[in-house]
């Protein structure tokens, strides 16, 4: 090993801290500027503070040192139209809004075909790095320009994926790295493994299948959920050699990605094992859905815990058999049951009996919420035992129906769901709903700051508010929470604007 040349400072700092008696720096290895300021029979102490004194005062006369750069390439041309300032001012102030307003403002302008100006790219990339939710319509937004400036900026932190969405836009030099895949944390190669399989899904699973045998557990754990994007019959292979994985987690996100393929082998088990246990039978006044649960000679027999069906209820429950029927709800596709039963969803839902509502419903919700089965989400959507998830996937033209019996109720989950604009009766009972549990409980509770919220995004453009606004700002005014209205106001703002500047 060469040892590195000792210089003057260094023996000068050395000397500082152990001692003139042990280290002496001599003029001799000073630079010369220095050296022609250092007294010859100076003490050696005075002789170690005047020189940081000099060497201070010529690093700080010098400048900062010189640093070799590489120019980067220019960022790629965005032809689109830009937004306008007042469009670019309010999307600025809608970043820093509550969720809902922030979601609507960035699809909005998302789907304008509008690009951001520069000055906006770095606050969208951060608002999308933080809220993962964000990102189709970021991606949108700041387009290859966008791209460019997320992988020369390392701490905006998702430029890979961003890359992936636009398809390489920014320019080959700056396509996602291989080396991402072969050398990157765990972390990296989910996200490297994600964009693949956006663009190329075969080619992701041929990396993940040739990688497999040399993940460790808790990799595998994470890696093959990425198979969820566009989950296939070419995964079922690979998926079915994952039941017999060691680790619980990577058996149970292989049995979930199979469910999903209605084609599957393990689609089919699970129908032979359940079709001789369910029935629509009739009582006196309305259809039964008789459901039974298969022995325990079944189950083993169709190697049921293979396919993730467990004859032990979670956390000890009392009900085993109910516990396995709920199971073999949530997997089956909803198809089967109307092929089975010869009957249409509102039939067999209707069909629930009381005792069996609750271990049925909550099961059909899931897999109609897994299986984005809109027909069937429908059909659930007003049982008393749905779960708020079904508005996301239920026929938008019933979802007002049941967000307006809800509020009746204080119950503002479905707003969230709810496509907006909304429909003239929404919007009018939410205003009056607001109103009213203002006055009745004499503060904004929590359901009413919910559905101040969700009003500004959800007005219809062509509404008649003033009448409403009117009695909003009465109990604002009345019950002391004018600063939760200043806010809706402001929200009003921000969406006008918007509205006005993309129409």
């Amino acid at each position: 090993m060469i040892p590195r040349e000792t210089t003057h400072w260094d023996a000068t700092v050395s000397a500082a801290l152990v001692g003139v008696n042990n280290r002496q720096p001599t003029r001799l290895d000073a630079d010369q500027v220095i050296a022609d300021h250092l007294p010859p029979d100076e003490p050696l102490p005075t002789s170690v503070l005047r020189t940081a004194a000099l060497t201070a005062v010529a690093r700080n006369a010098s400048g900062p040192p010189a640093v070799e750069a590489t120019p980067i390439g220019e960022a790629p041309a965005d032809h689109r139209p830009e937004l306008s300032d007042t469009a670019a001012r309010a999307v600025h102030y809608a970043l820093e809004a509550a969720a809902p307003l922030r979601s609507w403002a960035l699809h909005r302008v998302a789907g304008s075909g509008r690009r951001a100006p520069a000055g906006l790219l770095v606050p969208l990339l951060r608002a999308a790095l933080r809220d993962t939710a964000l990102r189709d319509d970021v991606t949108r937004i700041v387009g290859p320009r966008g791209a460019w400036l997320a992988v020369h900026t390392p701490d905006i932190g998702w430029g890979g994926v961003l890359l992936g969405q636009l398809g390489g836009a920014a320019g080959d030099e700056s396509a996602p790295d291989e080396r991402l895949w072969t050398h990157g944390t765990v972390d990296q190669r989910v996200t490297y493994l994600t964009e693949l399989r956006h663009r190329e899904p075969d080619e992701a699973l041929r990396l993940l299948v040739d990688s497999w045998s040399s993940e460790t557990g808790p990799d595998r754990e994470k890696l093959l959920p990425v198979l969820a994007t566009g989950v296939s019959v070419a995964d079922e292979p690979f998926l079915e050699q994952c039941l017999a994985d060691r680790r619980k987690k990577v058996r149970t996100v292989a049995q979930n990605l199979l469910a999903q393929i209605p084609e599957s082998a393990l689609q089919q088990r699970l129908q032979v094992l359940t079709a001789p246990h369910v029935r629509l039978g009739r009582s006196l006044l309305r259809a039964s859905l008789q459901l039974t649960t298969p022995s325990g000679e079944e189950l083993v027999a169709a190697d049921a815990a293979r396919d993730g069906i467990s004859s032990t209820a979670l956390g000890g429950g009392t009900n085993p058999a109910g516990w396995v029927t709920a199971q073999l709800l949530r997997r089956i596709t909803l198809t089967f049951w109307e092929a089975r039963l010869g009957a249409a969803p509102e039939k067999i839902v209707g069909a629930v009996s009381r005792d069996d509502a609750g271990q049925v419903i909550p099961a059909l919700s899931e897999a109609a919420v897994a299986q984005r089965d809109t027909r069937w989400a429908t059909a659930l959507l007003n049982h008393p035992l749905a779960p708020p998830e079904l508005f996301g996937v239920a026929d938008p033209t019933r979802i007002a129906d049941a967000v307006i019996a809800g509020l009746r109720n204080g119950n503002v989950v479905g707003l969230s769901y709810l496509p907006t604009p909304w429909p003239p009766a929404v919007a009018a009972a939410v205003f009056d709903a607001a109103c009213k549990a203002s006055v009745r409980y004499g503060t904004l509770e929590t359901a009413a700051r919910t559905m101040l919220t969700y009003l500004p995004i959800g007005l219809p453009l062509e509404f008649d508010w003033s009448r409403h606004r009117m009695a909003l700002r009465e109990a604002a005014t009345a019950n002391l929470w004018t600063d939760q209205l200043a806010v809706f106001d402001e929200a009003l703002r921000i969406r006008t604007a918007l509205e006005r500047e993309l129409t």
